[in-house]
């Protein structure tokens, strides 16, 4: 009787990875990088808006743009990014990156009916920036990216120098 159960059991183990190696030569497995991704991003230093980015290797890049045009108000956002990977793991990477922020704003004022005075204030705003982010894969083509490092603000104008933060979500293909 216990013979029996020994021969099953030698039976069972023989077989069992005649099944396994067959199953793993049926299985494709996707190799696929993806380089290109769009999303929603913003950024002190690397652009408020819609998202594009392109990383073929180490070295990549992300531009972001956001308009907001009319007669009285208009606001452009336009985010030019340079980015470099330390490292890339499993569930994240790291990564160093050097953005430029162009901010246009213009505004029509109407002002006083009886006189009627109206007055265009129009400006441009420059902010430069630089730190390291983490790119968290969330899903096979879902990304979170949080950034942070140090930024300088509105260069040409009333010149600040302080901390700056960006986070983008985006979308793999």
């Amino acid at each position: 009787m216990v013979k029996k159960y020994i021969f099953s059991f030698g039976l069972i183990l023989l077989f069992i990875p005649s099944y396994v190696f067959a199953q793993d030569n049926l299985t494709v497995k996707e190799n696929k990088t993806r380089k290109n991704a769009i999303g929603l991003h913003a950024g002190s230093t690397t652009g408020l808006g819609i998202s594009y980015r392109r990383w073929p290797d180490a070295f990549g890049f992300e531009v972001t743009f956001f308009p907001v045009v009319s007669r009285e108000h208009s606001f452009v956002s336009l985010g030019i990014t340079g980015m470099y990977k330390v490292s890339e793991l499993r569930t994240i990477d790291v990564f160093l990156y050097m953005g430029n922020h162009f901010i246009y704003r213009k505004e029509n004022y109407y002002y006083d009916p009886v006189y009627y005075q109206d007055y265009d204030n129009e400006y441009w705003t420059w902010n430069f920036g630089a730190g390291g982010g983490l790119d968290i894969k969330i899903a096979k083509v879902l990304r979170l990216s949080i950034m942070t490092g140090f930024g300088n603000y509105d260069i040409f104008g009333d010149y600040t120098f302080t901390f700056a933060g960006e986070i983008g979500f985006y979308y793999m293909f």
